[in-house]
């Protein structure tokens, strides 16, 4: 396979909506969007447009059936952007993977009879727009699943220290810049 285009990555979350909706549908996806209401009481619920936060899927299959999935049917399910700032990443890779499956002949050519895939486009979509990690709760998705709400909150209360000394550099407050001099701060730490 040939390496992703440039054009496929973007700047903004909406940008990469966009492009992800478009190449999916040219690509013959159903396309389907998860609402996410609770944004919209938090107040982050909008970019820079007005358009609403959300969770874009789409979904290729040979005999497209809806939601019905028999126990017998093979499903590739891909995600991208859990944590949000990776999601530019993720956000290019499916881009391009739709423009593979419609250069190779589209839904019939790409995916086998009984067969889905199901491509999830960024499932944190204000942390990809904050260029954040975690959630509009301030939830690493990645990090945070799975554990019961008392150890959340144990964890909360107890972190690891190793974790602690290295925060801040992981988990920076605001946009990196040229003169944060990273690399060397990097080494300093190795």
């Amino acid at each position: 396979s040939e390496r992703p285009q440039l054009g496929n990555f973007s700047h903004s979350w909406d940008e990469a909506s966009r492009k992800f909706r478009a190449a999916a549908l040219a690509a013959g996806a159903r396309l389907e969007q998860i609402a996410l209401p609770h944004l919209k009481e938090a107040g982050v619920s909008s970019d820079a447009d007005g358009r609403l936060l959300c969770i874009d899927v789409a979904v290729f299959s040979a005999d497209d059936n809806g939601d019905d999935v028999s126990k017998n049917q093979k499903i590739l399910l891909y995600t991208a952007g859990q944590h949000g700032v990776e999601g530019y990443a993720g956000s290019a890779i499916l881009i391009d993977l739709c423009k593979q499956i419609q250069a190779a002949g589209g839904v019939a050519a790409a995916v086998p009879e009984g067969g889905k895939i199901i491509f999830v486009h960024v499932m944190n979509p204000h942390g990809m727009r904050e260029w954040r990690r975690w959630n509009e709760s301030n939830v690493d998705l990645n990090r945070n699943n799975g554990i019961s709400q008392l150890e959340f909150l144990e964890r909360a209360e107890n972190p690891d220290p190793i974790y602690v000394k290295y925060d801040k550099f992981l988990n920076p407050t605001q946009k990196l810049s040229f003169c944060d001099c990273f690399t060397p701060r990097l080494l300093c730490l190795i």
